[in-house]
């Protein structure tokens, strides 16, 4: 069994993981009729993945994993997530790769993507966009500004939805 199974397995999603008193309200959960946004991330490390997940239940967001993006595309189909935050070099199917074929697929190409790398040049910027991304962000990650894109992505997903 691999990490994400094994962490999933004892994983509260539908708190992100965090539990009781610790549960932040969700910036955007009025929007949601008072059910936080599912963020799924999609990353093939696992410190990376818990990092990301630990950035985003603290915010309030619940959270589902996927190691790649073969993983991720099912998982994304399945569950509908208000956004996905995805690395762009995992094994099997990158990021970008999985982000072209979401977008190219009716029932999940109204999903925003955010790419994270730690390849930070301007090329993979816009490699990222060119794919579909709402946006870029270099690893590693910042907090806030981590935050502020995903409220963003979503403040503009249920703009358009």
């Amino acid at each position: 069994m691999g990490w994400s199974r094994r962490w999933r397995a004892g994983l509260d999603t539908t708190t992100g993981g965090v539990s009781g008193n610790a549960y932040l309200p969700c910036p955007l959960g009025r929007a949601f009729l008072g059910v936080s946004p599912l963020i799924l991330v999609v990353e093939d490390n696992e410190r990376n993945a818990r990092l990301t997940v630990a950035m985003l239940a603290a915010a309030g967001y619940r959270t589902c994993v996927a190691v790649d993006g073969i993983e991720g595309r099912q998982l994304a189909a399945d569950t509908q997530p208000a956004l996905i935050i995805t690395d762009l070099q995992m094994p099997r199917l990158d990021g970008l790769a999985m982000t072209r074929a979401l977008k190219g697929d009716p029932g999940t190409s109204q999903i925003p993507v955010i790419a994270v790398s730690a390849h930070a040049l301007n090329e993979h910027r816009e490699n990222a966009l060119a794919a579909g991304c709402f946006q870029f962000l270099a690893k590693p990650l910042r907090l806030r500004e981590l935050l502020n894109e995903v409220a963003n992505a979503i403040g503009c997903q249920l703009s358009n939805g």
